[in-house]
């Protein structure tokens, strides 16, 4: 789920010295102040619900800021107090993404519910006291994690139920940041999005491509996720977009002044539904990294430059 090109370019604060730190207000979350957006694929109807109750928990934060959750339930109206959002104050919240692409009667049709930590806003930390975004750069690791929990599907999927051709059920992860390509450049938005769950493998439209102004790269990438097992991800982006750099269009490297745009849990289905729990969410700048920690890259051929990239 992509949002149009912001109009300002965020500058880093000169001479700043990093440290390691979560980026995101309300990691998790942890705190029951957050936003959803609830819709109904049948019905065509869409509303949106808040909940500020623990807002006062989380230091400098009110829920405009919130992060934003999105989901479809299935049928009726279902009550996000004890729907999407399950567990009590403090860790652990655990958000349930319900996407039903399977009965809204039409083959073909894409749905998409995500948990996002998006910016502007507070959702994803800015400097202070110069109010601007982090330069990703300046740090060793760019470390996302959260568990995720399949459940096993009710229903098959609608390939075997006549609905032949297009389709997919995806849980991918979308690092989304912008980068500036040259001196008075506007800025541009590339996507990295590490596919987890993808039973069905059809039509799986891999690999790099330009994408809403920007470039993405979209790869199937560890862990892969089984439905019934409790998964814990955790992947370092940085060494992601090193790896894929030329796709992206960076020319081999970090680029300049990367600054991070939005992190999102994406659950894609076309023809298919399932019902998916995200908890513990955590974005985290490191420097000095754990030399016993490894943080597995994707496995896709690297190194090959697009031919829509500038010269």
């Amino acid at each position: 789920m992509l949002y149009p090109v912001l109009a300002f370019l965020a500058l880093s604060l000169a001479g700043a010295t990093p440290t390691d730190f979560q980026l995101l207000f309300n990691p998790g979350p942890s705190f029951k102040c957050l936003t959803f957006r609830e819709s109904s694929p049948q019905l065509g109807t869409s509303f949106p619900y808040t909940d500020d109750s623990q807002c006062d928990m989380v230091s400098g934060f009110t829920v405009a800021n919130a992060p934003t959750f999105n989901y479809n339930w299935i049928q009726g109206t279902l009550n996000p107090s004890d729907g999407p959002v399950g567990g009590g104050g403090g860790p652990p919240i655990t958000i349930t993404l319900l996407n039903d692409a399977q009965n809204v009667g039409q083959c073909g049709t894409l749905q998409e519910v995500q948990v996002g930590y998006d910016f502007p806003g507070s959702a994803i930390r800015k400097m202070e006291p110069s109010d601007v975004q982090y330069d990703l750069s300046l740090y060793d690791q760019w470390i996302v994690s959260y568990d995720v929990f399949v459940h096993v599907p009710t229903l098959p999927d609608v390939e075997a139920q006549g609905c032949q051709g297009f389709n997919r059920k995806y849980l991918e992860t979308d690092f989304i940041h912008y980068w500036t390509p040259c001196s008075g450049c506007a800025p541009v938005k590339n996507v990295i999005s590490i596919i987890h769950y993808n039973p069905i493998h059809t039509n799986a439209a891999l690999g790099p491509f330009q994408e809403d102004g920007g470039y993405r790269i979209q790869i199937n990438g560890p862990p892969s996720l089984v439905p019934g097992q409790m998964t814990h991800v955790a992947l370092d982006f940085k060494a992601i977009l090193q790896r894929y750099s030329t796709e992206l269009c960076h020319n081999g490297g970090i680029p300049t002044l990367p600054n991070l745009y939005s992190l999102q849990i994406v659950s894609s289905n076309v023809n298919t539904s399932s019902t998916i729990d995200i908890s513990n969410v955590s974005l985290i700048l490191r420097n000095n990294p754990d030399p016993g920690t490894a943080y597995p890259v994707p496995d896709y051929p690297a190194g090959t430059t697009p031919n829509y990239c500038s010269a």
